[in-house]
């Protein structure tokens, strides 16, 4: 039984060989596995502990926006800096783009991230190094609505403004939405037929 049948059997509850796995880890946790196990690569990890599903999106085409105290703006404007930790480190949100704003028009005058800044070329590339070894089940998508939502006002406004004045916050999550709803398509159309599982967070 490969990853793909696995998987399929577990959700339709048919009889599978084992429990399918999925694991989401950090950089940091990868690179530790991929060094005990002595594997070439941090990805090798995924084969070697044979995990089931696998996801893949499109490359983002505009390189990171750096600033010179080490931040960075990520494609929504967000801004992030470095913490470190004993044994890794993580990134956090340092400034929000929208924190000022004052109306909607504002909202819908920000930059916001176009659909062909995403690359879908390589899609057909990422499936075949996936299922290189077995058919493996595989799931795309990057929405999350609520968390790249808040993160243009700060999670405090954009919860009082839900309650007292809604119009910026669901304004903003309208754009959001309707920006991966697009991004979505458009990445299935690029996989052909060959996405298993479409993921979706807060």
């Amino acid at each position: 039984m490969n990853s793909r049948e696995r998987v399929r059997n577990a959700l339709e509850r048919k009889p599978v060989d084992r429990v399918p796995i999925d694991m989401w880890a950090t950089a940091e946790t990868y690179q530790n596995l991929q060094s005990y196990l002595k594997l070439d690569r941090p990805a090798d990890v995924d084969n070697y502990l044979d995990i089931d599903i696998r996801w893949i999106v499109p490359d983002y085409k505009e390189p990171v926006k750096r600033y010179p105290d080490g931040s960075y703006e990520n494609k929504w404007g967000v801004r992030f800096r470095t913490v470190q930790y004993n044994t890794g480190s993580y990134d956090e949100i340092c400034e929000h783009p929208l924190k000022d704003a004052g109306s909607v028009s504002e909202v819908e005058k920000k930059a916001w991230p176009q659909l062909d800044l995403w690359d879908y070329s390589g899609m057909q590339d990422k499936i075949t190094a996936i299922d290189s070894v077995q058919a493996r089940w595989i799931g795309t998508g990057e929405s999350s609505i609520f968390e790249r939502s808040w993160a243009q006002l700060g999670l405090e406004r954009f919860l009082c403004d839900l309650a007292a004045a809604p119009e910026i916050p669901c304004r903003i999550m309208d754009i959001i939405n309707a920006l991966y709803l697009e991004q979505t398509r458009a990445t299935l159309r690029a996989c052909n037929g060959r996405i298993d599982m479409i993921y979706t967070a807060d």
